[in-house]
């Protein structure tokens, strides 16, 4: 199993990206909070994914870009390998 962890803009985002089959397929477990560290209070959640071994960062990322879903520019540029996140986006994605 490989872990995974990203930010959201809003859980709106997150319940949308679910829907695709082919993301859904891929999850073993998933765990949405919201962050409460942000002062004022943002809509953002981090969310942990779990996939199975077959599933490398670079395929996760590409299955979500091929959702087609709109504005989901936060979780492709922030996710990364759970032991290696920070929550920093990554633009150059």
């Amino acid at each position: 199993m490989i872990s995974y962890k990203f930010r959201a803009e809003c859980l709106r985002d997150v319940v949308e990206l679910l829907t695709n089959a082919k993301f859904y397929q891929m999850i073993l477990s998933i765990e949405i909070t919201k962050d409460t560290t942000i002062v004022p209070p943002l809509p953002d959640v981090d969310v942990t994914l779990v996939t199975t071994d077959e599933y490398q960062l670079e395929d996760v990322r590409q299955v979500i870009i091929d959702t087609n879903i709109t504005d989901l520019h936060v979780i492709i540029e922030s996710i990364n390998y759970a032991n290696s996140y920070t929550g920093e986006r990554y633009h150059n994605i």
